[in-house]
């Protein structure tokens, strides 16, 4: 917990009425994405929702108030009211310089944490701006390159189910259900015509991405909560075994790409969260081993803090820190998931917390009388 609580914390701070609530990335910012200007991640993989989530484990109260804060970002500044252009329209804009500049796709559109604010708060912006949400999405998906497999990435309508599961789960809406069935079995077509969930990554090539591919078997996970289909159990085992076969090197763990230029290691926790579907779907314990290993190496090196003294970047933001702004909520739910099945399976026995022993030595110690 003290790990998540750092990488928590450790996002970079940013005060102003555009930035408070949310955080520049200077990987995406040092990438040139921002042709010289922050780019503002845009509280992307769902920040107030994994604070939220992370809230409820610690009942820690900066956490609640973490994931109000994100939300009401997201509906003041990064989700589009009005836009000419139906793709655009009620979306949630994609990370980039000054929040607003960038596009609008699928895989960097998120309804669970507005849906949480709409039930912590009662007020109705946050449902009807997740709603919106859906219904942008739910346009994009009507596109013929994203109804067509492997014509797209595979993440857009990875991230596009799992939207319309969140909505289904929350307002029990039919047209959700219906989407997310549509595209749950999109997914089971894909992969019996390649064999696996391969996707267009060049103009030539369809390479394996695991954070991708495992993003979507994720989402097909949770398709699990909403109806029990055995096809949908087969395709979690199938691509994650297609991932172990063709996706881990030498070290056993993950490269980032299948292409030579990007073929470096990379461990990835949604690659972890997938094997750990893989075992609740058939019991294997050799998921969890295969993930125990993906696991030291996302936790091998401590987390930067946010350190550094305030500054101004060029968009007159005030910043304090220089860190990475996605750290936690890219990791959170994953590496949570990972973990509950693990350790009741023993299998991180050896992940110490460093004051263990003293804690035990404490609360085993006789109270005064």
């Amino acid at each position: 917990m003290s790990r998540f609580n750092d990488l928590h914390q450790g996002r970079p701070a940013a005060l102003g009425m555009l930035h408070f609530g949310d955080a520049p990335d200077s990987g995406y910012t040092n990438q040139g994405r921002g042709r010289g200007e922050s780019v503002w991640v845009n509280n992307e993989y769902d920040r107030p929702h994994m604070s939220l989530l992370f809230h409820g484990l610690t009942g820690q109260r900066h956490l609640l108030d973490s994931s109000l804060v994100c939300a009401r970002h997201w509906l003041d500044v990064d989700f589009c009211h009005h836009h000419p252009d139906p793709l655009i329209d009620g979306g949630l804009k994609i990370h980039t310089a000054h929040h607003g500049t960038g596009g609008v796709v699928p895989s960097h559109e998120w309804t669970e944490g507005l849906l949480d604010y709409w039930c912590l708060t009662g007020r109705a912006e946050g449902l009807e701006a997740a709603e919106s949400i859906g219904c942008n999405i739910m346009r994009h998906m009507e596109l013929p390159r994203m109804r067509t497999p492997g014509a797209a990435a595979v993440r857009e309508g990875g991230w596009a189910l799992r939207a319309m599961i969140g909505l289904h789960l929350a307002t029990g809406g039919e047209p959700w259900r219906v989407e997310a069935e549509r595209l749950t079995h999109m997914f089971l077509d894909w992969h019996d015509e390649f064999g696996a969930l391969l996707a267009p990554y060049t103009s030539h090539t369809m390479p394996r991405v695991p954070f991708m591919i495992s993003i979507t078997v994720n989402s097909l996970a949770r398709f699990r909560l909403i109806e029990a289909n055995e096809r949908v159990d087969r395709l979690i085992v199938s691509v994650v075994d297609d991932l172990v076969e063709h996706t881990l090197g030498p070290d056993g763990i993950t490269f980032y790409k299948e292409l030579p230029s990007l073929n470096r290691t990379s461990p990835t926790p949604h690659f972890l969260e997938a094997l750990t579907h893989a075992f609740h779907v058939t019991g294997d314990r050799t998921y969890l081993k295969i993930a125990a290993r993906q696991f030291a190496a996302l936790t091998a090196n401590p987390v930067d803090g946010r350190g550094g003294a305030k500054f101004v970047d060029s968009g007159g933001a005030v910043v304090a820190g220089t860190g990475g702004g996605r750290s936690f909520a890219d990791s959170y739910s994953s590496v949570i998931l990972f973990a509950a099945a693990a350790t009741r399976e023993g299998l991180l026995d050896w992940y110490q917390y460093p004051y263990a022993d003293a804690m035990l030595s404490s609360s085993s110690r006789e109270r005064p009388g």
